[in-house]
């Protein structure tokens, strides 16, 4: 079941942006860095706990996978919506904009994933984006110390 929730973890960890920091010229990268690692900590934490609520009611592996990507979808937007209020450092206001412009992306793609696992079919279209938007967004997060952020992070 974590390999069919992956699109989730994926949205939760690469969608994780910044937050501001006094200044005229915004928050340092070092500080921006880290408080994105913190949210998204916080948000695998989340989500965690999500995963494990839907586990807990006994549903087919199809069926809580569906759900669980279903619930984390007013996850993600919360999320989204924290990160679009924080500031980034001048030089990375425009590659953060896109950044999170393109991770956005992701969160419809949740429900159509949700509604294949349940119809227990493959979709090679969804998967397809899903992989595109995470290499758009995976240069972004790796070259700027967003190590929490990856899907493959502890």
């Amino acid at each position: 079941m974590s390999r069919l929730l992956t699109p989730v973890l994926l949205v939760s960890t690469l969608a994780l942006g910044a937050c501001g920091g006094g200044g005229d010229s915004g928050p340092t990268r070092k500080e921006w860095a880290g408080k994105i690692n913190a949210i998204c900590r916080e948000n695998r934490a989340s989500l965690q706990r999500l995963s494990s609520q839907v586990r807990s009611q006994g549903l087919p592996p199809n069926e809580t996978a569906a759900t669980v990507l279903e619930k984390s979808v007013p996850v993600e937007n919360k999320l989204l919506g924290r990160l679009r209020e924080v500031e980034a450092p001048d030089d990375l206001s425009a590659p953060y904009e896109r950044f999170l412009d393109r991770v956005e992306d992701t969160v419809p793609l949740l429900d159509r994933t949700a509604d294949n696992l349940r119809a227990k079919r493959q979709d090679p279209e969804l998967t397809t984006e899903f992989a595109q938007i995470a290499a758009d967004t995976r240069p972004f997060a790796t070259d700027n110390g967003l190590t929490a952020c990856l899907p493959d992070a502890n």
